[in-house]
């Protein structure tokens, strides 16, 4: 741990001695702090619940809607016993995701864009505009109707024509 190392390192540089026992009291603390504990899916300790009966932990989602049930909006029987935490598993969770896997999630992605690519070239193919048949052609290029005095204001004000096609 960083603090552990930073305060043996203070300890040296100053010449007094640590003490070890300060320094086993300091990693136990860090690791009560940043490693979380670990549990087997109850979040309540087994001596708070000696008498209770071992409910798994099912997602009331999962449960078939078209079985019968005594509460068929919350998918329960009467006196069911409930999970411990029945907030978090029941239909009215706010937290409630169900995830996808990696390759369904490119899949379902590459399939958007194709069909995104797709449609982009239909677009572009039935629809893209045509040039016209003749390209325009204009005496003088409109120069004196733009406002041009002369032959070398002509050049600049006189409407320009595509010809590279």
């Amino acid at each position: 741990m960083l603090s552990t190392r930073l305060l043996c390192r203070s300890a040296l540089r100053t010449g007094r001695s640590m003490n070890p026992l300060s320094a086993l009291t300091l990693r136990r603390l860090q690791s009560s702090v940043s490693t979380p504990p670990t549990s087997s899916g109850n979040t309540t300790s087994t001596e708070e619940t000696d008498d209770y009966p071992d409910v798994p932990r099912e997602l009331y989602y999962y449960r078939d809607p078209d079985a019968k049930w005594d509460d068929p909006q919350n998918r329960r029987n009467f006196g069911q016993p409930l999970h411990p935490d029945d907030d978090l598993l029941n239909l009215w969770s706010p937290h409630y995701y169900d995830t996808v896997s990696d390759a369904k999630a490119l899949q379902l992605q590459f399939i958007f864009f194709g069909a995104v690519g797709a449609f982009s070239a239909i677009m572009y193919y039935f629809f893209y505009p045509e040039r016209n048949a003749v390209p325009r052609d204009y005496p003088d290029g409109l120069a004196r109707d733009f406002g041009a005095r002369n032959e070398e204001e002509g050049n600049l004000y006189g409407v320009r024509i595509d010809k590279s096609y």
